[in-house]
């Protein structure tokens, strides 16, 4: 039995999605990572206008460590380890800009 005797309309659904070219989908990606970056810009302004600057960008160092948790999943640990000396790393960057940040 074919699919299309069992649910013609579901294939008719899926049909566009099927028959789509990889560079339209590349494209979709592309222009939906613009929207997002342009939406993240205008939210970290937004916040500089809300309170003060210190606090927003010792919330922005926050993306280090969660970078270093994140990664290991979603790529996988074969490809990404992040090992001590990553970690101490990390933590020298956050510990030197939040140094700068409230004792400048």
């Amino acid at each position: 039995m074919s699919r299309t005797r069992n649910n013609p309309v579901a294939d008719d659904l899926l049909r566009p999605l099927l028959h789509t070219g990889v560079w339209f989908y590349a494209a979709v990606f592309a222009l939906g990572s613009i929207v997002l970056t342009g939406l993240a810009t205008w939210a970290y302004w937004m916040a500089f206008g809300l309170t003060s600057v210190a606090l927003v960008l010792a919330l922005s160092l926050l993306s280090v460590p969660v970078v270093n948790l994140i990664a290991p999943i979603v790529v996988g640990r074969d490809l990404e380890q992040v090992t001590a000396q990553v970690w101490l790393g990390s933590g020298l960057i956050v510990g030197g800009s939040l140094s700068l940040i409230f004792f400048h």
